[in-house]
């Protein structure tokens, strides 16, 4: 079973408020700005990529850097990209937060680092236990990072 998730999630959590501030700001203002400029924000999917350490620490000494993969909806039959950075095939984890989580309180075009902070670790334990549900033959991949890994497949051809 691949514990990632809720290890990712512990690490989010117990970040210091400024060094998570400093990790996010840049992935965090260019996903702002592409959310915006989305048709639809409802059903829109966040996907950040995350470096991690090899170590058994966590927060700061566990991730090391974040990048924003992407930022997409699906509208009227098709998939439409805010952004796509076909450069996160070096990153070691994609963590999808849905654009409409409730703790976005006056949406994802105007999220704060804390509220990124705690839809990060809502939606990687809610991704754990999913995990937990699925058997260890079970090779699918989450699909709400499908869109992302498609296109940026497209790109780099």
């Amino acid at each position: 079973m691949n514990d990632r998730p809720k290890r990712v999630a512990k690490a989010i959590s117990e970040f210091d408020p400024s060094a998570w501030h400093s990790l996010v700001q840049e992935p965090l203002r260019t996903a702002r700005t592409a959310v915006a400029q989305l048709p639809t924000r409802e059903n829109a999917v966040i996907v950040f990529g995350i470096e991690l350490a090899d170590t058994d620490q966590l927060g700061e000494e566990y991730i090391t850097d974040m990048l924003l993969a992407g930022v997409y909806v699906e509208h009227d039959g098709a998939v439409v990209f805010g952004h796509l950075d076909s450069s996160f095939f070096d990153i070691d984890y994609l963590m999808p937060v849905p654009a409409s989580d409730e703790v976005f309180s006056s949406g994802a075009a105007v999220a704060t680092a804390a509220e990124l902070q705690h839809a990060a670790v809502r939606n990687e334990m809610f991704r754990a236990t999913m995990l937990e549900k699925q058997t260890d033959t079970d090779t699918s991949v989450h699909g709400m990072l499908v869109p992302v890994l498609v296109g940026a497949g497209i790109i780099t051809e």
